[in-house]
């Protein structure tokens, strides 16, 4: 075997040693992750060698190639309320991602946006009370310095796959049965 064989099994040993444990949604979450690290790599105009995987991380990235998998069950249409209502978002930032997401992957193909502006997320939020502490420039600023979205031009914004990943983590709605009232006896 030549140097560079066993260096290829070393690599290969030593990322199986470090996916051992997770699940395997999460071994193939990081797996895919991996896949769309290298094909930005490949993209990315102007590079003749190619980028470690460890700064591609740190890198602000374009949206992958291939949508991801939708957060809706198959032929259900969803709207914005009810998605929204769904993921249960914590703050502004994680709200501007999700509305990102529903307009990059989950509006009807032809009304799909490939970047959002805050013009967009203030008339989303507008017309599902969604009550944003500030203008909606500057949730989105935050998401985009949180590694969530990329800055594509002045104002317009798209995910990252750190953003998909946030979508796809955050929790749908639990459903629990109501609890019976006490009655007085």
């Amino acid at each position: 075997m030549t140097g560079e064989t066993k260096d290829l099994f070393a690599i290969c040993s030593e990322i199986a040693g470090k996916l051992r444990g997770l699940s395997e949604e999460e071994t193939n979450l990081v797996l895919r992750w991996i896949e769309e690290a290298r094909k930005v790599e490949k993209a990315t105009p102007g590079t003749t060698a190619p980028v470690p995987v460890r700064e591609v991380k740190r890198a602000k990235v374009a949206p992958p190639a291939v949508a991801p998998a939708p957060q809706v069950a198959e032929g259900e249409a969803v709207d914005l309320r009810s998605f929204i209502r769904r993921k249960r978002p914590k703050n502004d930032a994680q709200f501007v991602v999700l509305v990102t997401y529903y307009y990059q992957y989950l509006v009807p193909e032809g009304e799909r946006l490939e970047v959002v502006t805050p013009e967009d997320v203030g008339r989303a939020a507008e017309s599902i009370k969604w009550r944003l502490r500030k203008r909606p420039g500057i949730p989105m600023n935050n998401a985009a310095r949180l590694g969530y979205l990329v800055r594509k031009d002045r104002g317009q914004f798209a995910l990252t796959e750190k953003g998909l990943a946030l979508v796809e983590k955050l929790p749908p709605k639990r459903t629990r049965p109501a609890r019976a009232r006490k009655t007085s006896e």
